[in-house]
């Protein structure tokens, strides 16, 4: 009677450990799981911020007034031919 008891005991302890070592397990592929999407993220969000980056130059190269005039100069002299265009600069830029 007393071995069966025992048994029980054990057999409780035993199964109980099982369930542990099952819930560590799913716990862990589950952190590994969540640490590979984290680096893909990571990897994305660096190649947002490179394009982030490239897109704030270009936006400045095409916003700087010198490179507008020069673009309206441009298209004044494809409507109008051949005229002669006088750009007086203050000397700011």
């Amino acid at each position: 009677m007393q071995n069966l008891e025992w048994f029980k005991k054990f057999s409780f302890f035993l199964i109980t450990i099982i369930i542990f070592i099952f819930i560590y397990g799913f716990i862990n592929f589950y952190n590994m799981n969540l640490e590979k999407k984290k680096l893909e993220l990571k990897k994305e969000l660096n190649n947002l911020k490179e394009e982030y980056i490239d897109l704030v130059v270009e936006y400045e190269k095409e916003s700087n007034p010198k490179n507008l005039i020069e673009k309206a100069v441009n298209n004044l002299k494809l409507k109008f031919g051949e005229i002669e265009v006088f750009i007086v600069d203050s000397g700011d830029n």
